[in-house]
């Protein structure tokens, strides 16, 4: 019976894997070669000027081949390991490289990055069982939860730094929990305790490598080495073993940051000044870069992806769009009643320290004037996992009858939102619509407007026929002057058609009516066609049933801008009158 079980445990965990594999396979060419995501276009052409070093010797050099400072692109935020990662495997995998074929291999990099995903958090939930003695059911369901979260789907879509730093920060957590299961407290620097704390901080140190961002995971993991390996000590400290218990755990945590050291400097010695390994400088191109990037993030700046930002309730804006878009109202609210119960059961378990850690996170990076919705991604997993339990413990608590019923009712309301959003890849890109439209539609040599900062359209990456326009950017995120309406209104009073490809501008600046009273009147009177132009086309792709027959839509173009702009935002297309 045992035996049985095991089986039909591996069978449903390895269906649920397949079932997210499917689900993050579906339109993972989203944009039909036209590489509509910023950040994948610039990961590529960073990919496409590194080179294999010839040697060791030149990988570990300031001369490295394979470090991203020895190309032209000198602003890099970035770890150097996806890239690195890519560059190798093409050279490996690939006859041709070039842009297209090393985008289709970082997605599919990203796409199995998050496939694994999902068994990781089967892992840690699993861990969490067995020490908590939680439902046996835990694993499963908080893998089914993270597999069907809609933004891990949407950015295993895009080959970006953030599925390595979630994938390889969640599984040193994982690995860092297994120190118990292979070693307790007493035999803390035991072979086998001491192999998964090695396993851990070369994980993290590719986590780290992969983006700055991944060091986050630090708390988390102090925290629940602490927790799993001396829990049971701390609830009753005996004075007698404290000072050897804390020589033990000193040991381990010297044995793991090291670890994570020198993955760190194998993997990316370009976040350091220096070659030598004893030499702690960080590189001084990077700081900068960074003091850079800080600077775009603040309230004063004028930097057009950063205007997005400006006023933004701090927490409440973050939530909102976790709530109803990460996560979904359903998820959400399973969520939120399993963070509930746990945050009143008042146990000093590991749980409530994840627990507040998730929270002190939201809390600080709510705060940030940069609330970007993927920079609250890594935490997902660990929001499964919450979920997982909460419906489990209900579970529990009711006849198997019950259990029946309410499994299928689950079912439902948490597949509803991803399958909604499935529609935005059973669909030609709006971007692509608008271009093959304009090419049929709209003369040669008509002079179209588009908008600095926005890709032009019509696309040029689009197969076919280029049909010749003239095409000219307008500066609607320069300061309100004389001299930018100037410039506007010349290029408005000789052009044939304004083109608006996405959101981006036009609902960023009407939210500053204080910052940009001209630009947002003119707006205004755009889409009330009380100027020279009227709206000819609009070009949407909405979250939606309709591609399984079911007449339901979801207008989610008031998230977050990163959530629509990339994969399925709103064009418009007004022509003179």
């Amino acid at each position: 019976m045992r035996i049985i079980a095991n089986v039909k445990n591996v069978l449903t965990i390895l269906t649920i894997v397949l079932l997210g594999f499917l689900i993050r396979l579906v339109g993972i060419n989203w944009d039909q070669g036209t590489f509509l995501h910023p950040d994948e276009r610039f990961f590529i052409m960073v990919t496409q000027e590194l080179e294999i070093p010839s040697s060791i010797k030149n990988y570990f050099s300031q001369e490295s081949t394979l470090r991203v400072n020895n190309t032209n692109h000198k602003f890099y935020v970035y770890g150097t390991f996806p890239v690195a990662l890519l560059k190798i495997i093409s050279s490996l995998v690939l006859d041709k490289e070039n842009f297209s074929t090393l985008t289709s291999l970082g997605r599919t990099i990203s796409l199995f990055l998050e496939t694994g995903t999902i068994l990781v958090v089967f892992f840690l939930a699993k861990s969490f069982t067995k020490k908590y003695n939680l439902p046996k059911l835990t694993p499963f369901w908080s893998s089914l939860l993270y597999s069907l979260m809609v933004l891990p789907i949407q950015l295993s879509h895009f080959f970006t730094a953030d599925p390595f730093v979630t994938f390889f920060g969640l599984l040193a957590v994982v690995l860092f929990t297994l120190t118990e299961k292979k070693g307790s407290a007493s035999k803390t620097n035991s072979t086998k305790s001491n192999l998964w704390i090695i396993l851990s901080g070369i994980s993290w140190g590719i986590a780290i490598s992969s983006k700055i961002a991944a060091i986050f995971f630090a708390p988390l993991l102090l925290g629940l080495f602490l927790f799993y390996n001396f829990e049971k000590y701390l609830k009753n400290i005996d004075l007698k073993k404290i000072n050897k218990i804390f020589l033990k755990a000193f040991f381990s945590g010297i044995i793991f940051l090291i670890t994570t050291y020198a993955t760190v400097r194998i993997i990316n010695p370009e976040y350091f000044a220096f070659s030598s390994w004893f030499n702690f400088n960080l590189s001084n191109l990077f700081l900068k870069n960074i003091r850079t990037l800080q600077s775009w993030s603040t309230p004063g700046t004028w930097f057009p992806p950063a205007t997005q930002w400006q006023d933004r309730t701090p927490i409440l804006f973050s939530l909102k769009n976790i709530f109803f878009f990460g996560l979904g109202i359903p998820q959400s609210i399973i969520v939120l009643g399993a963070i509930t119960w746990i945050f009143f059961k008042k146990t000093k378990t590991a749980l409530s320290f994840m627990l507040l850690w998730i929270i002190g996170f939201i809390v600080w990076q709510g705060n940030q004037f940069t609330q970007s919705l993927r920079y609250f991604y890594f935490l997902y997993p660990f929001l499964g996992l919450f979920g997982g339990i909460g419906i489990s413990i209900v579970q529990q608590k009711i006849s198997r009858k019950k259990q029946f019923f309410l499994n299928i009712f689950l079912l439902i309301i948490i597949i509803i939102w991803p399958l909604m959003f499935l529609q935005i890849f059973m669909v030609n890109h709006t971007r692509v619509q608008a271009t093959n439209w304009i090419r049929k539609n709209i003369p040669a040599n008509s002079n179209l407007v588009y908008e600095y900062w926005d890709d032009a359209l019509p696309l040029l990456y689009v197969p076919g026929i280029n049909v010749p326009y003239k095409i000219e950017a307008l500066p609607v995120f320069e300061k309100e002057s004389t001299k930018k309406w100037e410039e506007i209104d010349g290029k408005i009073n000789n052009t044939d058609y304004y083109i608006l490809s996405s959101n981006r501008a036009w609902a960023s600046i009407s939210r500053l009516p204080e910052r940009y009273p001209q630009t947002s009147e003119f707006y205004q009177d755009l889409f009330n066609e009380k100027n020279n132009f009227y709206l000819q086309k609009t070009f949407q792709s909405y979250p939606s049933l309709k591609w399984l027959g079911i007449p339901i839509t979801f207008n989610d173009q008031w998230a977050e801008e990163a959530f629509t702009v990339y994969d399925h935002p709103t064009g418009y297309i007004f022509e003179k009158k």
